[in-house]
């Protein structure tokens, strides 16, 4: 391996560290939220709202941030990005109240959106077309550890040290990408557009707020409640106003004819509703660990570890295979395994040991690996020439889907088990009395990434190459 060759491994190590700092963030906090709702004494929708403020910030930033990387350079929005998230983890640990933790993850969440937008198009830029699956492989293996590292180390920081350790724990890990950053990264050749839509970047950003509160309010409060509706026709007009406003500018902030390109538009489908799917095992996975089946959290943070743990192992074979052959088979066959691993959790039952749980968890796990590197390489491979778009909305899909997903299956959950239990917040619920929620959520899931899977399988569009 050359000097160019070493670099852009550097390149990619640092783009998949940023990529696995947010999925280490999200697994963490997710890990916590069990603890954070008794500490606040708080049901699971409301709790959920420390995890909701980080993803809705990333997904409302990241077409803007996309855009001004263009327009300020990539390697610099790129490192600005980390120390914001630095600086938004340090202020999370120092909160001293629920609705303070989350506004401070706003803050972490600004930064993660850079450097979710800016990420793809670096990457991008850096490796050649038939080196991409490889280099998706290394950021599909970085997110599984991110994955992996923050339910394992989560458990024991929080059986150590309290709940605020956990996003101490952020800062040192943003600033070594942002050092790395540094040193390895290089401003991409004839990227600079100086070219920016102010007002397409606020309504770009204006709708998924009011989306996700009417997901998460919707359910719990009844779908024709004034806030629901009221969130529902705010979103909805947004994005209208949005899509017009876009179609009358002549350099508008996402070009709608992408959407005109049949494999970019399954690979924004599949990747929202697979990880949407998967988000469900994020969610809900510690709740029915802790307070379904009774384990202690730092067990619990070792069990929500495999699922990263096998994807981690799967994912670079994943994207050898997709240089090889192409991304429609891996893909598929990582949707279907998430829709098995997900319907067979629905059958949690009480009386479950570590013999029950660990095999589906791993399912979920290899699902996840064949998942990420197979989608992006479809999804960046089918505008060669439009990256910063490509990336943005590769970004913006992951944690939109994060973000709804998170908002729907605890909404399901809660409003499942409060009318079958009898009780006025689903956390207060017996365990036994817990396991219907998990079961109508988990089967809901199931069906979202079977869907997944059958677009997926039908995709018979080539990946792209840049002239």
């Amino acid at each position: 391996m050359g000097v160019a060759g070493i670099r852009r491994l550097g390149v990619a190590v640092v783009l998949g560290t940023s990529v696995g700092l947010n999925m280490f963030t999200s697994a963490i906090v997710n890990l916590a939220l069990p603890t954070l709702a008794n500490e606040f004494r708080v049901d699971i929708t409301t709790i959920q709202w420390v995890i909701l403020a980080y993803f809705v910030t990333i997904s409302s930033l990241h077409l803007p941030m996309g855009r001004l990387g263009d327009r300020f350079g990539r390697r610099r929005m790129f490192l600005i990005g980390s120390a914001v998230f630095a600086a938004g983890a340090v202020l999370s640990g120092f909160a001293d109240s629920l609705w303070s933790l989350v506004a401070m993850r706003v803050v972490q969440g600004i930064g993660g959106g850079v450097m979710q937008a800016i990420g793809p198009p670096l990457l991008v830029s850096a490796f050649p077309d038939a080196e991409r699956g490889h280099a998706t492989g290394i950021i599909g293996m970085m997110i599984a550890v991110g994955l992996l590292a923050g339910p394992a180390v989560g458990g024991l920081l929080i059986d150590t040290f309290g709940w605020q350790a956990i996003f101490f724990a952020n800062a040192p890990l943003a600033g070594l990408v942002f050092v790395a950053g540094w040193f390895v990264l290089r401003e991409p050749t004839g990227t600079r557009d100086r070219s920016f839509d102010l007002g397409g970047a606020v309504l770009a950003a204006a709708w998924i707020a009011p989306l996700v509160f009417f997901l998460n309010r919707g359910l719990r409060d009844g779908w024709l409640s004034a806030p629901a509706l009221l969130a529902a026709v705010l979103s909805a007009g947004v994005m209208l106003t949005f899509v017009l406003h876009q179609r009358r500018r002549p350099l508008p902030l996402l070009d709608l004819e992408v959407f005109r390109n049949p494999g970019f538009r399954i690979a924004v489908l599949t990747s929202y509703l697979g990880y949407g799917a998967y988000t469900s095992v994020m969610l809900l996975a510690p709740f029915l660990l802790q307070n379904g089946l009774g384990f202690s959290v730092a067990c619990v943070g070792l069990l929500a570890a495999i699922v990263p743990a096998v994807g981690g192992v799967f994912s670079i074979p994943a994207g050898e295979l997709t240089d090889r052959f192409g991304h429609r088979w891996p893909r598929a066959a990582g949707l279907a395994l998430i829709a098995a691993g997900t319907l067979s959790l629905a059958a949690a039952g009480t009386d479950w040991g570590l013999a029950d749980v660990i095999p589906r968890l791993a399912i979920v796990g290899v699902g996840q690996g064949f998942l990420v590197g197979p989608n992006t390489s479809a999804m960046l491979g089918a505008l060669p020439t439009n990256v910063g778009i490509a990336g943005g909305l590769l970004a913006s899909s992951r944690t939109l889907a994060l973000a709804t997903g998170q908002a729907l299956w605890g909404g399901l959950f809660a409003v499942v088990v409060t009318a079958g239990a009898g009780v006025a917040a689903a956390l207060d619920a017996a365990p036994a009395d817990m396991l219907p929620g998990f079961r109508v959520a988990f089967q809901g899931a199931a069906a979202v990434a079977t869907i997944a899977a059958v677009i997926a399988a039908r995709d018979h569009h080539r990946r792209a190459t840049r002239p």
